[in-house]
C-alpha cells in the first residue's frame, strides 16, 4: 500500500494492510503448495502483494452476468469515473475485507498520492461523530481544549472511507449531504467554512433501500453515496480463495506465536474450504489462532481444527467421513496408541472404542 494510506493523522499498521491476494495460479510465492501428501507454506512476495490489496480475490458481477476479479472490476469503474471523483458504495456481509477494497480502490485511483482517511461510523453517538469528521474549535465542547482537524480536512486530496454509513444516526445524514453537495465542512463550534476535495467510499451491510422505506436513511442521501455499487459476495462464495486467505494469515499467526507451522494437511485443508464461515475472514482468523496453539508439530491436522467447523458444514459435506476421518488422523498422529489418541480427542477410551466400532477402524 502507498505509504500516503493513513488514517487520520497516522499510518495504518502492517496489520492493518495484510490481507489476501488473489489467487494467480499455484506458484511458490506466499501461497500453498500441495505437494502430493500436505498443503505447504512457502516465503515469498505473496503476502507483499497481498498487502497491497491490489488483487484482493473478491469477485464481483460484471454486465451480462459475467464474473471478474474485483481488481479488474476496481480498475474498471473507478477509474473510468475518477476524473469525475464518482463515489462508491460497497455491500457486504460483516468481515468480508471491505477495508481491504476500499484501500484497493484507494491505490488504483489518481488520488492514490493524496491520503486515505478511515473512520466507522457505528462507533460513536451523534456529538462525537460529528467531531471526529468535521473537527472543532477549542471550547466548542467540554473537553475540547485545541483546535482539532476532523477526517474529511485531513482526506483532503484523497479518498475518505466510511464504514457502516448504514447505521450512521439521522442527523449527521443532513450534514453529510452537505458536504457532499458543497464541498466544504464546519468544524463545530465555527462558523467558517473548511473547501474539502474528498471522494466518498461508504461500507454497509445493511439493505439501504429497506432503510430508506423505514425513514432510517435519506433517500437523496442513497443517491449521492451510490455512483458505483460494489458488491462484496461472503467468503463461503469465493472458496477458490479460502487456502491464500488460510495460508497467508497462518503464516503471520505462527510467527506472532513463534510456532514453525509449514503445514496444512490435505484433509484438514478439505475441512477449512467447505465450512461456511458465516463470520467470515474474522471467523477463520480466529481458527487459525486456535490451530496455531493447539499444533505440536509443523503440520496442521484435522485434530488441530477448533470442534465447530466439523458441525456446521455445506450441504454437499460428509458429517460422517469427516468425523471418521479426524478419528484416523488423531491414530496416525499417535502411532495407533489408542490411550494417546483418546486423551488427545479429550475422550474415555471407551467412547474411543465406541466410535472405532462405529465407523469399522480395526
Amino acid at each position: 500500500m502507498p505509504d500516503q494510506v493513513r488514517r487520520r493523522e497516522g499510518r495504518l499498521s502492517s496489520e492493518e494492510r495484510h490481507g489476501p491476494a488473489r489467487r494467480e495460479g499455484r506458484d511458490d510465492r506466499g501461497r500453498g503448495i500441495h505437494d502430493g501428501h500436505y498443503f505447504a507454506l512457502h516465503e515469498g512476495d505473496g503476502a507483499r502483494r497481498a498487502q497491497a490489496g491490489t488483487a484482493a480475490g473478491i469477485l464481483v458481477h460484471g454486465p451480462f452476468g459475467e464474473e471478474r476479479s474485483h481488481a479488474e472490476t476496481v480498475r474498471a469503474d473507478p477509474e473510468r469515473r475518477r476524473e469525475r471523483g464518482a463515489r462508491a458504495d460497497l455491500r457486504r456481509e460483516r468481515h468480508t475485507g471491505k477495508n481491504l477494497v476500499a484501500q484497493a480502490i484507494h491505490a488504483l485511483s489518481r488520488r492514490k498520492d493524496g491520503p486515505f482517511v478511515a473512520m466507522n461510523c457505528g462507533s460513536l453517538n451523534d456529538y462525537l461523530l460529528e467531531s471526529e469528521l468535521f473537527g472543532h474549535k477549542k471550547g466548542s465542547f467540554t473537553g475540547a481544549v485545541n483546535d482539532r482537524m476532523g477526517r474529511f480536512e485531513a482526506a483532503h486530496d484523497g479518498n475518505i472511507f466510511l464504514d457502516e454509513i448504514g447505521d450512521m444516526p439521522k442527523i449527521m445524514q443532513v450534514k453529510l449531504l452537505r458536504v457532499l453537495e458543497e464541498k466544504v465542512v464546519e468544524r463545530v463550534g465555527d462558523h467558517q467554512p473548511v473547501p474539502v476535495n474528498i471522494r466518498l467510499i461508504s461500507a454497509t451491510n445493511r439493505d439501504l433501500n429497506a432503510l430508506v422505506n423505514s425513514d432510517l436513511f435519506r433517500e437523496d442521501l442513497l443517491y449521492r453515496i451510490n455512483s458505483i455499487l460494489i458488491k462484496v459476495p461472503p467468503l463461503r462464495d469465493r472458496v477458490e480463495d479460502i487456502p491464500v486467505i488460510t495460508f497467508h494469515y497462518l503464516k503471520k499467526i505462527s510467527h506472532i506465536n513463534s510456532k514453525n507451522i509449514r503445514r496444512i494437511s490435505p484433509e484438514a485443508m478439505d475441512i477449512i474450504t467447505n465450512y461456511r464461515w458465516p463470520g467470515n475472514v474474522r471467523q477463520l482468523i480466529n481458527a487459525l489462532e486456535h490451530c496455531a496453539i493447539t499444533c505440536t508439530g509443523d503440520t496442521v491436522e484435522v485434530t488441530d481444527l477448533p470442534d465447530y467447523v466439523f458441525s456446521e458444514r455445506k450441504a454437499t459435506g460428509n458429517e460422517q467421513n469427516v468425523a471418521r476421518q479426524k478419528l484416523l488422523s488423531a491414530l496416525a498422529l499417535n502411532n495407533g496408541n489408542r490411550t494417546l489418541t483418546a486423551k488427545h480427542l479429550r475422550i474415555s477410551r471407551v467412547t474411543l472404542w465406541k466410535r472405532l466400532k462405529e465407523f469399522g477402524i480395526e
